[in-house]
């Protein structure tokens, strides 16, 4: 009976093991993680010769998104062509299952998710019909309605966010789960996913294109368990805060609201975020109707007649996010007089020459029509300790502290709207141990030196009173050494 019991014990050991250690991968024979690509062609990471590649066909592209690459489709012409080595796709009968993750607006009509070459069988299709509706999956003839999962598929609240889906194939029962929660089943239906000799499609039915992020698109020739569904929707999960992309003016746009004598401005812009495309720059005349647009981030208007324009710049990445710059005007008229020492002139208040301290306090002014920016660098002999610059200020205030002796240079260039431009520098040298001369400047003094210069005239002329002269002679150098000291 002791042996017997030990026996038993070491089968639930060995059948508890194959429990914990069964492993996810076992009959996945397909999967796209689409991270590494060799030109256009993706690899199916499931196969150790790397079998059933993918394709990209037409602008169809791998971006970075969520936490890590993705596929994009743009919804128009793009798929992905997955090469049915070995007949990889026909072994599919009674148990199979499905996975991806997928990020789309949930506006796209129509998320073809995977289908058969020649559209002889049923897609697997995430649809949308347009009407504020739930998105259900459907499969079948979709222009008669085909058939849905009961049950809420993607949601209504699911926008631009990343989701996991699952469907599963058991005996001939569909089951769907998203982000590893059950939503429905079927038992009544037409999808196929086995017995053809032809190549898959991922994005693509009929004249039928998915618009959106396709990411870890993997199918297993068995069914998975519950606790596998958890683990694929736990493993795969991406960051859903949607990161809009950042776009502002820089130069040479002009200042917002100024007035210029010239026929022609310039808009610029800077763009940060991932994936985004060429911006719209929109300009509008003073009752604000369209009046020019162009996709660009930099243009030269020309040939405008006088009047106040105003413009936006608007941008977009892949998956549809926007945001814009601020609406800026500029008035065109030519009446405007321009001075006629049109150089910006630059002004330094502030320290010059010798000083005594390891700190030098520079006031930088300027003085342009129609004003641009204004740029200064402090530099020393060997490298820039500091620069400044704005298209905004057109004074500015240098303040270095902690300065070694030597010598420093400041140079300040301004530039006016209309391609004016001034540059002027000046050196301070720093020298700590540098006693400043004492500046004469002393009306005792003065006066002391002319005293004894009338006294000396009066002894050439009055040698009689040579004594008292001489007398007020010695007090007045006397005075005029005390005043020195």
């Amino acid at each position: 009976m002791k042996y017997l019991k030990l026996l038993l014990l070491f089968c639930v050991v060995i059948f508890s093991s194959f429990i914990v250690y069964s492993d996810i991968k076992d009959g996945c024979t397909v999967s796209y993680d689409f991270e590494n690509l060799n030109g256009n062609i993706i690899n199916n990471t499931a196969s150790s010769s790397n079998d059933n590649k993918g394709y990209l066909i037409n602008d169809a592209n791998v971006i970075t998104s969520g936490n890590g690459k993705a596929l994009f489709l743009d919804g128009t012409d793009d798929y992905v062509l997955l090469n049915d080595t070995n007949n990889v796709f026909d072994f599919l009968d009674n148990n199979w299952t499905v996975s991806w993750n997928e990020y789309r607006n949930i506006s796209d009509d129509g998320s073809i998710v995977y289908n058969r070459e020649d559209d002889t069988f049923s897609p697997l299709i995430l649809s949308y019909d347009g009407g504020g509706n739930d998105n259900k999956l459907y499969s079948g003839n979709v222009d008669n309605n085909g058939w849905n999962i009961n049950g809420d598929i993607i949601g209504t609240n699911n926008v631009s966010i990343w989701n996991n889906y699952v469907v599963i194939s058991d005996n001939r029962t569909i089951r769907a789960y998203k982000n590893g929660v059950y939503t429905g089943y079927n038992t009544s239906h037409s999808l196929r996913l086995e017995d053809l000799s032809t190549n898959a499609l991922l994005g693509k039915w009929s004249t039928n294109y998915f618009k959106g992020l396709i990411d870890n698109f993997n199918i297993w020739n068995r069914t998975l368990t519950d606790s596998e569904i958890t683990q694929v929707a736990n493993n795969w999960t991406y960051n859903s805060i949607v990161i809009y992309p950042i776009i502002n003016f820089t130069i040479p746009t002009s200042n917002n609201g100024i007035t210029v004598n010239r026929n022609y401005f310039e808009i610029n812009t800077t763009m940060t975020g991932e994936n985004l495309n060429t911006p719209d720059i929109y300009i509008y005349n003073s009752s604000l109707d369209s009046y020019f647009s162009i996709n660009a981030s930099y243009y030269n208007i020309t040939n405008l007649t006088n009047g106040i324009y105003y413009y936006d710049v608007v941008v977009y990445d892949v998956l549809g996010h926007m945001n814009e710059t601020e609406l800026r005007n500029i008035t065109i008229n030519y009446s405007v007089s321009v001075p006629d020492n049109s150089t910006p002139q630059i002004y330094f208040i502030g320290d010059s020459g010798t000083v005594n301290r390891d700190y030098i306090i520079e006031k930088i002014v300027t003085n342009a029509y129609s004003f641009k920016n204004l740029s200064v660098i402090f530099y020393n002999s060997t490298e820039i300790l500091d620069s400044y610059f704005s298209a905004i200020n057109s004074n500015y205030t240098l303040n270095m502290t902690s300065l070694e002796d030597g010598v420093y240079y400041i140079n300040a260039t301004v530039n006016d709207n209309n391609g004016n431009y001034n540059r002027t520098s000046r050196n301070v040298m720093v020298n700590t141990s540098y006693v400043v001369p004492t500046v004469v400047n002393n009306t005792l003094a003065s006066v002391c030196i002319l005293i004894a210069i009338l006294l000396l005239v009066m002894c050439l002329f009055m040698p009689s009173l040579m004594l008292y002269i001489g007398m007020a002679l010695l007090i007045d150098i006397i005075v005029l050494v005390l005043s020195l000291i």
